[in-house]
């Protein structure tokens, strides 16, 4: 995921409830270019994530009308 400031739609997304002595391990299985950072939800609340490296952005292709 890629912050969209432009506001061209959204992505549905699925929220698991990760416990918290499983993090560590979960979080070292998480390859480049996908790190964890914080999603805003349509209602404002916000989650932790997947998101993706800017230099993976470049040339990648915008999949937002996918849903």
């Amino acid at each position: 995921m890629v912050r969209d400031f432009i506001g061209k739609g959204g992505i549905e997304l699925e929220i698991w409830a990760v416990p918290l002595a499983a993090a560590g391990s979960f979080l070292t299985e998480v390859a480049s270019p996908l790190g964890i950072g914080t999603i805003t939800l349509d209602d404002g609340g916000q989650v932790k994530g997947f998101v993706c490296e800017t230099y993976a952005v470049a040339h990648a292709r915008d999949i937002t009308n996918f849903g």
